[in-house]
C-alpha cells in the first residue's frame, strides 16, 4: 500500500505540472536512475549489439542514458494522458500511414498491431484508441496486487482493455476473431514462452505470441511506432503483413516474425536512443543456448 500511496501523490503532482517542467523533472529523474539501475548494464549490452562490437563505448553510454530519458518519459505520457480527456491523447499526435488499420476497422476485421519499447509508446496506444479501435493487450502481471491494479487503470482510461498474462489465451483469440485489435510488444517477452531469433545478426530472446496468434486467426500483423518531436508526436505504421497460408503453420509463423523483426530493425537504426528496453535479450538467448532452453 506504501507504494501506491507514493505513486498516487506523484501521479498528482506530475498532473498538475506544466508539461514542460513535467518532461523537464523526469528527463532529470531518468539520468540519476541510469546512474544506479541494475538495468543500465543490460541497456548499454543492448546499445552494444545495435551499433556493433567496434562502437564507441563512450557513444554507447551516451544512448544509454538517453534511453533511460525516454522510458521516463513514456511514463509521464501514461500518467498525463490518463488525466487529460480522450481528444488530447490524439491532438498533438501525427499517424502516417493509418489507413490499413482504418480499413481493417470498417470491414470489422481484427488484427495484430505490434510496436516495441520505442518512443512514446503510451501516446500512441492512446491515440489509437481515440480513433475508436477496440484495443486489447496482454500486460504482465504484478506481484502486488493493489500497484498491479492501479497501474493497469492509468493505462486502461482511454478505452484500451489489458488482460493479465494470468488470462487465456483462448479468450484473446476468440476477440480477434471477432474483430477487435490485439496490441502486442515484439520486442519483449513476458510470459516466459518466446523463442531465440536472428535479431541485429545474433541470437535474441523474443517473444513469439504475437505471431501465433496471427497465423491461428489468420488475421494481418501490422507494426507501429512512436517518436517524438519538438512540438509532439510523430507515429509511423507499416503496411500489413498477411499470414503466408500457403505454408504450414509453423512455417507461417516463422515467416510473420522474420517480417515483422526486420521492420524492428529497420526503425530502432533510424534512431537507437528511442529504444529504451531494458530487457537483455541478446543475454538472455545466450543463457537458453547454454542451458539447452530453446523454446
Amino acid at each position: 500500500m506504501v507504494k501506491v500511496f507514493f505513486l498516487r501523490l506523484v501521479v498528482f503532482v506530475l498532473r498538475r505540472l506544466p508539461q514542460r517542467s513535467g518532461a523537464a523533472l523526469v528527463r532529470w529523474l531518468g539520468r540519476t536512475v541510469y546512474r544506479f539501475s541494475p538495468w543500465a548494464e543490460a541497456t548499454r549490452d543492448n546499445m552494444w549489439h545495435v551499433l556493433g562490437t567496434q562502437a564507441d563505448p563512450t557513444q554507447v553510454a551516451q544512448l544509454a542514458r538517453k534511453a533511460f530519458e525516454n522510458r521516463a518519459l513514456n511514463y509521464y505520457d501514461m500518467v498525463r494522458l490518463s488525466g487529460a480527456p480522450l481528444e488530447k491523447a490524439s491532438e498533438q499526435a501525427a499517424i502516417e500511414g493509418l489507413e490499413p488499420i482504418l480499413q481493417l476497422l470498417e470491414q470489422k476485421r481484427g488484427a495484430v498491431v505490434v510496436s516495441a519499447h520505442i518512443g512514446p509508446m503510451e501516446h500512441m496506444i492512446q491515440a489509437i484508441s481515440a480513433f475508436g479501435c477496440p484495443l486489447i493487450g496482454i500486460a504482465e502481471h504484478m506481484q502486488s496486487e493493489p500497484l498491479h491494479q492501479y497501474i493497469m487503470g492509468l493505462r486502461t482510461a482511454h478505452g484500451l482493455d489489458l488482460i493479465s498474462t494470468k488470462g487465456s489465451l483462448l479468450d484473446v483469440l476468440r476477440r480477434v476473431k471477432k474483430g477487435e485489435v490485439l496490441a502486442s510488444a515484439i520486442d519483449r517477452d513476458s510470459t516466459e514462452t518466446g523463442r531465440i531469433l536472428e535479431f541485429f545478426g545474433g541470437p535474441a530472446w523474443l517473444p513469439d505470441g504475437y505471431a501465433r496468434v496471427a497465423v491461428s486467426v489468420n488475421v494481418p500483423l501490422v507494426f507501429a511506432y512512436c517518436r517524438r518531436t519538438g512540438d509532439g508526436t510523430v507515429a509511423r505504421v507499416f503496411p500489413p503483413i498477411y499470414p503466408d497460408r500457403s505454408l504450414g503453420k509453423q512455417q507461417a509463423v516463422a515467416d510473420v516474425l522474420a517480417r515483422a523483426v526486420g521492420q524492428l530493425e529497420e526503425t530502432i537504426r533510424e534512431d537507437p536512443a528511442e529504444w529504451h528496453l531494458s530487457t537483455p535479450v541478446w543475454r538472455l538467448a545466450q543463457e537458453r543456448l547454454e542451458q539447452g532452453r530453446l523454446a
